[in-house]
């Protein structure tokens, strides 16, 4: 015969098992968000280091993602002003922790030879280059850039960027 003690004293060793398994879970999933932040932390990475006026005879422009239109910038003028322009933007570099980001429009630095130096990849509010940098990622790192240097670059591309005095 089944008294009421041995009843209770079942549902709490049920209770005391669900109670342990949940609290195991939670221990689980807080651990796995930890590994997943110490990953995202380690996804940090230096500045490009973009190379000189007087190493890139040439810009070559594509503009649009999968366009086969492209412009030459041959002028140094254009071409200093240009590595001035992205020279300034520093710190906040990182690899992508998921998939690299679609570009509107990418610039590939060529040398007076003919090779390609390095690329810079334009999206909307960021910018990724793989100029002076050892790939830790099957994508170049890349970082969140402001309005006014978004817009520069869009005038860049679109060609109705001009030098200044």
């Amino acid at each position: 015969m089944i008294s009421l003690k041995s009843i209770k004293s079942r549902f709490r060793t049920k209770n005391r098992t669900a109670e342990f398994c949940a609290g195991r879970n939670m221990r689980t999933a807080a651990l796995f968000l930890f590994a997943v932040n110490l990953v995202g932390c380690a996804t940090s990475s230096v500045s490009p280091s973009f190379p000189s006026g007087v190493q890139v005879s040439k810009l070559t422009v594509y503009a649009g993602t999968f366009s086969l239109s492209f412009k030459d910038i041959t002028d140094q003028s254009q071409i200093s002003e240009f590595l001035a322009h992205i020279g300034k933007i520093k710190g906040g570099w990182h690899y992508a922790w998921d998939t690299y980001p679609v570009s509107k429009a990418r610039i590939f630095f060529v040398s007076i030879s003919g090779q390609v130096l390095c690329t810079l990849d334009i999206g909307t509010n960021w910018v990724g280059s793989d100029c002076g940098i050892e790939s830790k990622s099957k994508w170049p790192p890349l970082v969140s850039i402001s309005r006014e240097e978004s817009l520069f670059l869009r005038d860049f591309v679109s060609g109705t960027w001009e030098v200044g005095p």
